[in-house]
């Protein structure tokens, strides 16, 4: 029987209580706990990963377009405070962070997150692709991808990938 994603976090917030009220001492405790807890997260991924793939296409490109308007607007955030708050008062760092500081920045936040706004996008795109459908991160546009002939299969390109 397949649980509700409502059933593994209530049961997810039961085991992290528990670790949370164990004795630091009591390894065996601890131990079983953390497995469980790995399981449930592990089943977890499990249904989201379902979700998403019976998801339909134009709603996936939908939440990747917003994905794609978020981070920009992060960056943008991130820029703004960044450059405004250098040595030497407000507006003394202007122009003194570039863009590349700023990816570097979202990589090293999304390093600290598990589901970041960065990974969440490669996954819708990794989703896209599957089904042969190219996301151009700059576009609003999403294309079919039609896979080059093989050899000796002189109609192959007439059909989408699958």
């Amino acid at each position: 029987m397949v649980r509700s994603i409502e059933e593994i976090v209530t049961e997810l917030a039961e085991v992290l209580d528990a670790l949370i009220a164990a004795p630091d001492d009591d390894f065996v405790l601890r131990y079983e706990l953390l497995s469980r807890r790995g399981s449930l997260r592990d089943e977890a991924d499990r249904l989201r990963v379902e979700f998403d793939e019976q998801q339909s296409t134009p709603d996936i490109l939908v939440e990747l377009q917003e994905a794609h308007k978020r981070r920009d607007a992060e960056i943008n955030r991130m820029s703004g405070r960044t450059m405004m708050s250098g040595p030497g008062g407000t507006g003394a760092a202007i122009g003194a962070v570039s863009g590349e500081m700023v990816k570097l920045s979202l990589k090293a936040n999304e390093a600290r997150a598990s589901e970041s706004l960065t990974s969440r996008i490669a996954t819708l795109e990794t989703l896209l692709e599957k089904r042969g459908v190219d996301a151009d991160a700059g576009s609003d546009q999403a294309t079919l991808m039609i896979p080059a002939p093989r050899q000796g299969d002189c109609h192959q390109h007439l059909r989408p990938h699958e």
